[in-house]
């Protein structure tokens, strides 16, 4: 294995993290909320496998807004005119966005409804 090129790769990743974090806000929200996720997965003790689908659907949601802003760089780069095929692929990949989102919270009210029920309630 070459370490360097290793070393660079990962270098160059960061770099792309650190360029997510600082230009778009839902990347922002979507860490902060996940962080929110993963600290109260601890505190209310939830099993290893509550706890990995959990992470699995957050990694999904930070994922997706990774491609969607790769995609939007890209048609920003490309041309400073909107046309009909880039707002579409924009919105498109918006709403694949949207949907994971949604699928999160929906996994998220799933695993943790039985615990806030028996700690609240």
């Amino acid at each position: 294995m070459d370490y360097k090129r290793f070393k660079n790769s990962f270098a160059y990743a960061m770099r792309g993290i650190g360029e997510i974090w600082r230009r778009e806000q839902n990347f922002r929200v979507e860490v902060i909320v996940g962080i929110i996720v993963i600290v109260a997965a601890y505190y209310f003790h939830l099993r290893l496998i509550e706890k990995a689908i959990l992470i699995l659907v957050i990694m999904l949601v930070l994922g997706s807004e990774g491609v969607n802003t790769v995609l939007e760089s890209l048609i920003d780069g490309t041309s400073r005119a909107m046309n009909a095929y880039f707002r579409l692929a924009k919105d498109i990949m918006a709403g694949i966005v949207l949907v994971a989102a949604i699928g999160a919270v929906l996994i998220g009210f799933v695993i943790f409804y039985p615990y806030l029920v028996a700690n609240l309630g």
